[in-house]
């Protein structure tokens, strides 16, 4: 089976590089997202992983966030090499808010799109995350993504691949 390898990183963090670095050592081919300048990338990534950290690994669907080259030498089927004094999974294997400076502009615009408005292809019925759909069991407050797999538009009934984000000013 091919596997399919994204690494969603941001230029100044280390632990990205040594991620990268890893996949090159073992010419393990990849596709590169800086999130820090690519809104899609962004989007794609913490939809998938659900995170705000990065470096963040998609293989073939498997996600992993921070650096664990036990993890990746399992999911990209290289032999194991023998444990080093340095632990590797630790909390320092990925970049927060406190060790890579683009985080917290990261954490705040990743908080804007999750407080989207979404808006029905179909009617053109606008989902404000801040009102929810109560009538539906859809809280105030809750993200589009993190509404029910099969809520509908509550004017059409159009599913939610039926909804995009709207671009706000």
């Amino acid at each position: 089976m091919v596997q399919q390898v994204k690494v969603y990183s941001t230029p100044i963090c280390p632990w990205c590089k040594k991620t990268k670095q890893f996949l090159d050592k073992n010419g393990i081919p990849y596709q590169s997202f800086d999130v820090a300048s690519d809104k899609a990338a962004l989007d794609e990534m913490v939809s998938s992983s659900k995170q705000l950290s990065v470096p963040v690994v998609d293989i073939n669907g498997d996600i992993l966030v921070g650096f664990d080259e036990e993890w990746l030498r399992q999911k990209l089927n290289l032999p194991q090499e023998e444990k080093k004094v340095e632990a590797i999974k630790t909390p320092a294997n990925k970049c927060t808010s406190g060790t890579c400076a683009q985080m917290d502009e990261i954490k705040q615009a990743v908080a804007a799109l999750r407080m989207s408005k979404y808006k029905c292809n179909v009617c053109g019925y606008v989902y404000d995350p801040e009102l929810g759909d109560p009538d539906r069991g859809v809280k105030p407050g809750t993200p589009f993504d993190e509404t029910p797999d099969d809520w509908v538009c509550p004017v059409c009934g159009s599913a939610k691949s039926k909804f995009d984000r709207i671009e706000e000013v």
